[in-house]
């Protein structure tokens, strides 16, 4: 099998996208693996990346930026976002996995990636060093948090996940012309049953706007502030609100966000992720 090292791509996607994996990096699935860090490249050779790797997203599930680090983000790309996530590691000089399905949006299993169950057992494996960060929005702070559960010694930092299935609840409402309502798939676990005894040497921290009716609501509503509340009573969890009207609080601020996960990597405790945290919070809001 080829190794997909180097920087441009090689000009043989088909062949690397079947890449299984160099050291640490032995994944059962279809991924592309690049032996730098992510922030060598930095952001203009990230898009281009970011450009070849959304064009083969029907492929592949997973890259990885192997830096032979004792510590990872692990980045989770949100509905259709394939991996245009990937440019929050702008900046990370260790290693950083970016996960996609754009058959799954809520990592329910598909051709690409095994469901999030699975593949939250593999995160907690040592493939991915001892210390990590997860990382996602919308769908994919839900795959983080659901992947955090037997996580140790690290940080989940989700921003307006999806918790529960809801289509139950929300089609229900009454609403005024112009509100689409959006639904979760019944594959999304109940995040509330299914992180309790989740391991307490992981700090989960759920960020969540104030308001959503700049996303526009015409085109999508997701009731962010009803999914955080959901599960707000868990001890495994901490809310973190901050004053914007979107859903989606990662786009149009990428480089604070990149900031952020970079710091977090680099802290030993939780008091200093707090403070990260709070920075950041601080920072979307006066962005808004």
């Amino acid at each position: 099998m080829a190794q997909a090292s180097g920087y441009p791509f090689a000009k043989d996607v088909r062949l690397i996208t079947y890449n299984a994996g160099d050291g640490p990096f032995r994944l059962p699935f279809r991924h592309i693996v690049k032996n730098a860090s992510a922030g060598e490249f930095g952001l203009s050779g990230l898009r281009e990346d970011i450009a070849t790797l959304n064009a083969l997203a029907e492929h592949v599930g997973c890259v990885v930026y192997n830096n032979y680090s004792d510590r990872t983000l692990v980045l989770f790309g949100s509905n259709q976002e394939r991996f245009s996530m990937l440019s929050g590691a702008r900046f990370i000089e260790h290693n950083v996995v970016c996960f996609q399905d754009i058959f799954s949006p809520w990592y329910g299993g598909s051709s690409l990636l095994p469901d999030i169950r699975n593949l939250g057992e593999l995160i907690t494996g040592g493939a991915f060093g001892d210390r990590k960060v997860l990382f996602g929005q919308s769908s994919g702070g839900y795959a983080a948090l659901a992947a955090s559960k037997h996580v140790t010694n690290s940080v989940t930092l989700s921003i307006n996940p999806q918790t529960f299935y809801d289509a139950h609840l929300k089609l229900k409402i009454r609403r005024q012309p112009g509100i689409t309502m959006s639904l979760t798939d019944e594959q999304v676990i109940d995040l509330a049953k299914y992180l309790p005894g989740a391991t307490r040497s992981t700090m989960r921290t759920i960020m969540f706007a104030t308001g959503e009716s700049q996303n526009p609501v015409a085109s999508y509503y997701w009731m962010d502030q009803l999914h955080a509340g959901r599960i707000g009573h868990l001890d495994e969890v901490e809310l973190l609100l901050v004053d914007d009207p979107k859903h989606t609080l990662v786009t149009g601020r990428v480089a604070l966000f990149a900031e952020c996960l970079k710091d977090l990597l680099s802290c030993d405790n939780d008091q200093q992720r707090r403070i990260v945290l709070d920075s950041l919070a601080t920072r979307v809001s006066v962005a808004s």
